[in-house]
């Protein structure tokens, strides 16, 4: 539009505001920053990685008789005021080798009451006798 105007509103508008360069990290005679900075940096990510939060205890759940509790599984989402609610344990319809119980050890069929040791070339026994 203007050239004239525009050339002396760029040349009055600086390019970086004042306080840009205040908050600039200061760099050593080497180019790099200083050692003070370096630990500095270290020591508050050292102090923020290193708090772990205490854990929980868990509350202890109240049941009176004859008073049923008010929960919002109804509303499909979460209402502050009611109570959690607690459902059965999913089952699945299908087997999933991921998440595959065994069962106990008694109810193994191969389970014996004594036991088996089992000795190969690099084990070695020390004092005592195995039963």
């Amino acid at each position: 539009m203007f050239p004239e105007a525009t050339r002396s509103l760029k040349a009055a508008v600086p390019l970086f505001p004042p306080n840009v360069f205040l908050n600039a990290p200061k760099l050593s005679a080497h180019g790099g920053p200083s050692s003070l900075q370096i630990r500095r940096n270290l020591r508050v990510s050292h102090r923020l990685a290193a708090k772990v939060a205490p854990p929980k205890k868990p509350r202890e759940k109240v049941e009176i008789p004859g008073l049923e509790v008010v929960t919002y599984g109804d509303r499909m989402h979460y209402v502050p005021g009611l109570a959690k609610p607690v459902y059965p344990p999913w089952e699945r319809s299908y087997k999933d080798p991921r998440y595959y119980r065994s069962p106990p050890a008694q109810e193994m069929p191969l389970y014996k009451n004594k036991q088996c040791y089992v000795f190969n070339q690099r084990t070695s026994v020390l004092e005592g006798r195995l039963l």
